[in-house]
């Protein structure tokens, strides 16, 4: 069985893996969804967020491995590489088993995979905060930018308290996201 989510939903993706720790079947297959409702590894089933079951496995990975580990599954999930699912089950799996150890234990290639791509997304946003320029609209100050990863979110804050006051939008045109 295949799980499919909504992209970029993370409450969704953290809902998949409760739901195959339940069912005792980590070999259940977590992706994206692209449409398909039939592919190769066979019949695919929709799981939408529930905010409860997030919540636990959030909590449980916090509390098993600190808030390091943590906020490194959330930039990783940020990532724009295809199959982050696979590994990031495993990372969460990881994190539970190994406590907060875990982000020390470079040598589980899980652990190590999910760690540069956490840096890379974390780099990635830490350079459009210097690069966005925002420009003047009608109504407010409008700025577009094409990020390699979905780095929307951790922008917003900083330009928030940049721009507190003012009618701002911020336009991930890659993604066709924006944060108005």
């Amino acid at each position: 069985m295949t799980l499919v989510y909504p992209p970029a939903d993370f409450e969704a993706f953290l809902t998949a893996i409760l739901e195959t720790w339940k069912m005792r079947a980590p070999e259940w297959a977590i992706v994206a969804e692209t449409g398909d409702w039939f592919g190769p590894e066979g019949p695919r089933r929709s799981i939408k967020a529930d905010l409860e079951a997030a919540r636990r496995i959030a909590e449980g990975v916090e509390a098993h491995a600190g808030k390091e580990a943590w906020l490194t599954l959330t930039w990783a999930f940020r990532h724009s590489d295809r199959g982050k699912e696979t590994l990031l089950a495993e990372y969460i799996r990881l994190c539970v088993r190994h406590g907060p150890r875990t982000l020390q234990r470079l040598v589980d290639p899980e652990v190590r995979e999910t760690v540069r791509r956490a840096r890379g997304v974390r780099a990635e946003a830490h350079r459009f905060l210097g690069l966005i320029r925002f420009q003047a609209v009608a109504d407010g100050w409008y700025a577009r930018f094409e990020p390699d990863h979905d780095v929307l979110g951790m922008l917003v804050g900083a330009f928030h308290d940049r721009m507190e006051g003012v009618d701002w939008m911020l336009h991930d045109t890659e993604r066709q996201k924006a944060w108005i």
